[in-house]
Parts: structure tokens; sequence; C-alpha cells
């Protein structure tokens, strides 16, 4: 862990693990002897806040080039959040792990749902219309996506 211009560092206690991330755009996670276990690649620059799910299975990210990003423990890209209008400073997981919440000096506090069966519900409400109108050629299968 020397050597490198790190930003933010997080810590997991429950697994001795440390989550650190820097001005390379990666975040590195660590055991709590200073090996590497993993390096998740993605932000295309400096990364500025990094924050452990409850659950430990998930870590988030924000960085100066203006995305968050979802990983899983094992450094796997689950999901971009991005158009922001300024560099994201500030990441965390609510206490149950369905939301996260971003900070940056534009857009102020943001809440990102994680609940993809609500996403999910706000989109059938959102389609409804469309999906209902008979003036819109769409097929039977079409028209039944939502229910």
């Amino acid at each position: 862990m020397g050597g490198e211009n790190l930003f933010v560092i997080a810590s997991l206690v429950l697994h001795l693990m440390l989550a650190t991330g820097g001005a390379d755009g990666t975040v590195k996670l660590w055991s709590h002897d200073g090996i590497l276990l993993e390096t998740f690649r993605g932000h295309t620059a400096d990364v500025t806040s990094i924050s452990f799910s409850p659950d430990s299975k998930m870590i988030v990210s924000g960085s100066r080039d203006k995305t968050v990003r979802l990983w899983s423990i094992d450094g796997t890209l689950l999901k971009i959040f991005s158009g922001y209008l300024d560099h994201v400073t500030s990441v965390s997981f609510s206490p149950d792990g369905e939301s996260i919440a971003l900070g940056n000096s534009v857009n102020g506090l943001i809440l990102l749902n994680l609940d993809l069966k609500d996403l999910l519900d706000k989109g059938c409400k959102w389609l409804y219309d469309y999906l209902n109108n008979t003036n819109v050629d769409l097929s039977k299968k079409e028209r039944k996506l939502c229910k």
C-alpha cells in the first residue's frame, strides 16, 4: 500500500479488509496485512470516495470522472451511475444496503435506489399508458411486458 497517491480509505472491520481509491482511477481491496486482493478498474479519473455495503458484498466508488460505480466484492462491475454535473465527492450505502447516497458541489445530495423490484414497478407505471394505447403498433407480447 505504499508509494501510491491515495485519496480515500474504507475499512471492513468484520472481514479485516481495506479498500483504497486513488489518483490512478482504481479501487483496490487489501487484506488486513497489506496483501492486494483485487483491483477494480473502470474510473477514468481520481477515485474520491468509497464505501462497503452493510452486508460486505459490494463496494461503491465515486470519482472525479462524474460517475458512481457499484462493484461486487470480487471486482465485478455491477452498475455505473452517471450524468452528474460535477465530480462525486462522497458516497455511502444506506444502513439497509438498498440505496446509495452521493454528494457533489453542484447536484448536492442524491439518493440512488438499488431496489430492483421498486425500479421495475416505477418503470411499468411510466409505461402503462404507452403499453395500453391502441394507437401504438405493439405486439401482444410487448403489451404484456409489465403484467
